[in-house]
């Protein structure tokens, strides 16, 4: 199991896709391990630091019109 550490996601190192949790309701159960290339070396797997995206609801004159929205779900930075 790879662990979970909050803030960042841990990365295939060969492709760079994220590691698919074991339980997405858990991310404290950690990530499924990539397949190793070599089983008898360690594979480094890399951690990138999440992002975060808000998202301002307005017109073209700046007329508010619906509250800001803080996404973090599913943002990365590559």
């Amino acid at each position: 199991m790879i662990p979970n550490v909050p803030g960042f996601t841990p990365v295939d190192p060969k492709t760079n896709e994220p590691l698919k949790p074991v339980d997405p309701t858990d991310p404290g159960k950690g990530y499924v391990p990539p397949t190793p290339e070599d089983s008898g070396v360690d594979t480094p797997i890399p951690y990138v630091q999440n992002g975060n995206v808000v998202v301002n609801y307005v017109t073209e004159d700046g007329t508010v019109i619906k509250n800001p929205v803080k996404d973090e779900t599913e943002c990365t930075c590559w």
